[in-house]
């Protein structure tokens, strides 16, 4: 949810003076589809899909999760964090302006460390053996072994049943 929320919020907010409303048709509020588009929204939905696999015991979908959160990290931290201060054109226009981070930022950057913590948080809880998937098939039916030995081979012939030194 907060990676859906930093999508549609402000990343990057510029002020110019006490305002921060669009100045000379430039715009002074950059929201999270202006950055990156839908990635975060598409991260957000693969790591609930993940989640369901990882609840179920699968340490591929606790990984995804975790890459996930680091993705969503080096986004905020590699693309946004180092914008965070950029006037661009407006600077040229007003002497005043400042630009900070906005709401979206900061809900980027908690979505990806909770996404980090969840997986990793699964990963460790799920300690050193895989958790076994619940198995659709019945088990396997045994067969009993009979009460009494079947009897014994008929003797060859020529050869009486009592004899052990015939030969």
């Amino acid at each position: 949810m907060l990676l859906a929320l930093a999508t549609n919020s402000t990343i990057i907010n510029v002020t110019i003076g006490t305002t921060g409303e669009t100045a000379s048709g430039l715009d002074t509020a950059l929201s999270g589809a202006d950055r990156h588009g839908p990635a975060l929204i598409i991260i957000g939905v693969f790591a609930l899909i993940m989640l369901a696999g990882g609840l179920r015991g699968a340490r591929p979908a606790m990984l995804a999760i975790a890459a996930g959160g680091v993705v969503v990290l080096a986004i905020a931290i590699v693309s946004d964090a180092r914008s965070i201060d950029d006037i661009g054109a407006i600077r040229q226009l007003y002497t005043g302006a400042m630009a900070g981070a906005g709401s979206g930022f900061y809900y980027e950057t908690l979505g990806g460390a909770l996404l980090l913590i969840c997986g990793g948080g699964l990963l460790v809880l799920a300690g050193g053996e895989p958790v076994a998937a619940p198995s659709k098939r019945p088990p396997p039916r045994r067969t009993r072994k009979p009460a009494v030995d079947p009897p014994a081979p008929p003797p060859p012939p020529g050869r009486a049943a009592d004899d052990w030194f015939a030969d």
